[in-house]
């Protein structure tokens, strides 16, 4: 691991570089050369500033690398087939764990930061892992070029995929789904996912639709939102009122 250290993850245990030690991790030979379509995902925490994610490749003229910013991330790929090069606008924190996920399908490549997609682009010319051949400088947290910095990554979950995720599969990596059962009148409760930010639940909430969301502390609900009840761990309560078969019921938290 070229200096890297095991230390605790995201869950279980994860990878911490130093940067004062110029520590990396390196991925054996080839690791992509058979990619056209391909996700690659990882738990990280910028724990000493934003560097190099990954630098796959074999040397500055053939590479991929994935280089975040605070307000931004860079994705760029060169080699004898073309270039592809991209910047998506967004926030990135530091010292906490976030989720990154990037996939490719055909042209189309996709960007994620806690399982939502924050950017797209359109890879006109399909350029692909595949494309830079059997590649030997297969870096995490190192750069192609010898003079950028190091970095104080620490990764946990680092996985690459022969086939580009949906977004419900990404969104499940990260832990940003939550089980939601919705109430028809008297029906039986249908069990649906929708995003821990809300996202869906107005779709879903028609009518006298009522969503009560099981062991869901930290979902954020949409403004005004009266017809779900969020019950934690310990089966208390989050909203006060809602409507249910036609009355208003007070619940107590």
């Amino acid at each position: 691991m070229n200096g890297a250290e095991w230390t605790t993850g995201k869950t279980g245990s994860a990878v911490a570089l130093t940067k004062s030690k110029s520590s990396y991790i390196q991925l054996q030979d080839g690791a992509l050369s058979s990619l056209e379509d391909f996700t690659i995902t990882t738990w990280i925490n910028f724990n000493g500033g934003i560097g190099r994610l990954f630098d796959f490749g074999t040397g500055t003229g053939t590479f991929m690398m994935l280089a975040p910013a605070t307000t931004k991330i860079r994705y760029k790929i060169t080699c004898g087939a073309g270039t592809f090069d991209i910047t998506i606008p967004c926030t990135i924190k530091t010292k906490e764990w976030i989720h990154f996920a990037m996939t490719q399908a055909g042209t189309s490549v996709k960007f994620y930061l806690n399982g939502i997609c924050v950017g797209t682009g359109e890879n006109a010319d399909k350029i692909s892992p595949k494309d830079m051949g059997i590649t030997t400088q297969n870096y995490l947290g190192k750069s192609q070029w010898s003079s950028d910095a190091y970095c104080d990554h620490i990764y946990d979950d680092f996985r690459i995929y022969n086939k580009a995720l949906s977004d419900l599969e990404v969104a499940k990596l990260a832990d940003a789904m939550v089980t939601v059962s919705v109430y028809k009148g008297n029906s039986t409760g249908e069990t649906v996912e929708v995003y821990k930010d809300g996202s869906g639940l107005a779709d879903i909430l028609t009518g006298n639709a009522i969503a009560v969301v099981d062991d869901a502390d930290g979902i954020n609900l949409p403004e005004g939102q009266n017809n779900v009840v969020v019950k934690n761990a310990a089966n208390t309560y989050s909203c006060t009122s809602l409507l249910l078969y036609g009355y208003i019921c007070c619940l107590s938290t």
